[in-house]
């Protein structure tokens, strides 16, 4: 009978356990913070830079009409980017948001503009049908057993096509007009008065919401099981449905804006969406959202697309441009993920 072999043997080589390398439970927290210093210092820089360049460029932009126009396409804007930026943070994509705010703006219309009713049940009908394309839209893209982006842009481009065309269904494919121009002129001047403060409230609690769902396990950290499935087809679910209630809001203000509703109206808005929370720091691949950073985005797009306008650049033109700048910030984000995969 052969001896038996010592346990230290046997055991592979470990390394010692010692208490100074042991994770210290807080350092997500310190991590989280520096990340959202730097990039929204990030975005602070690039807002001033855009700021620097229309005042070199142009001579009205500072005029107070401008600034009131500007500041009125930043509050249109910035509740469909807020949504947006919720779902980079679950790397899930939303190209249905223009068509969702277009279809809401045409039930405000359509609800507003029958005798006797009433601009709240105007503005919930039309949030109730933003959220429900939402909806729609988080129940077959969470199905993906990860945080994965294919599905939910396939999902989204195929329900977006579908919203539009029954916009330009419902409205026979011609601009619709308010008759009840008094009404609408009343949620305008309370959508416009307090939406700003709104906005703030809503962008310092998705921040700390972005905080604590990066603690959140995903399906393939508890290795698609089934509870990790649920856990993340239900948090897929709820931040589609806040995008899609979003994506209302900013449709009824720009219907209201504009006292009209086109059936192509919101065409294009997620180029520039896309590029103000790329600006602000959100990263797609990493899984990061930055609401305070996506504020900053939404301030230097709308004033730069402000001053394209002065200086008489066709919309192609435009759009054209911040596809550009969406590409160039993916391939900055694709660079610093390769970069931070690396070290890590």
């Amino acid at each position: 009978m052969s001896d038996p072999v010592p346990l230290s043997q046997a055991l592979p080589n470990l390394p010692p356990v010692s208490d100074s390398k042991r994770p210290v439970r807080a350092s997500w927290i310190v991590k989280a913070i520096i990340e959202f210093v730097i990039s929204t210092s990030i975005a602070g820089v690039i807002l001033a830079g855009v700021l620097l360049f229309v005042s070199v460029t142009t001579n009205v932009f500072w005029s107070p009409g401008n600034l009131k126009n500007v500041m009125t396409q930043a509050t249109v804007l910035a509740p469909t980017a807020i949504g947006m930026t919720f779902l980079f943070g679950l790397r899930k994509l939303d190209l249905s948001i223009g068509a969702i705010g277009a279809l809401s703006g045409f039930v405000f219309f359509s609800v507003v503009s029958q005798q006797g009713s009433s601009p709240i049940f105007a503005i919930l009908a039309s949030l109730v049908t933003g959220s429900i394309c939402g909806l729609v839209n988080g129940a077959i893209a969470g199905c993906s057993t990860a945080r994965t982006i294919g599905l939910s842009i396939v999902v989204t481009w195929l329900s977006g096509t579908a919203y539009r065309t029954l916009t330009l269904l419902l409205t026979n494919g011609h601009q619709m007009l308010s008759s009840m121009t008094d009404q609408v002129d009343a949620v305008a001047s309370v959508l416009f008065s307090i939406g700003p403060y709104l906005i703030v409230i809503l962008v310092l609690l998705g921040q700390l919401g972005s905080l604590l769902a990066s603690r959140v396990p995903t399906s393939t950290d508890v290795k698609r099981e089934a509870a990790g499935f649920w856990l993340n087809w239900l948090l897929t679910l709820l931040m589609f449905c806040v995008s899609g209630l979003l994506a209302a809001v900013s449709g009824v203000a720009m219907a209201c804006r504009l006292r009209s509703l086109s059936p192509l109206q919101g065409t294009g808005i997620e180029l520039e969406i896309l590029s103000a929370i790329l600006i602000g720091g959100s990263s797609l691949l990493r899984g990061r959202s930055n609401p305070v950073g996506t504020l900053l985005g939404v301030m230097a797009v709308v004033i730069l697309a402000d001053a394209f306008n002065l200086l008489n650049i066709t919309v192609y033109a435009q759009n054209i441009a911040f596809l550009v700048l969406v590409a160039l910030c993916f391939l900055i984000d694709g660079c610093r993920y390769t970069i931070s995969k690396r070290l890590s």
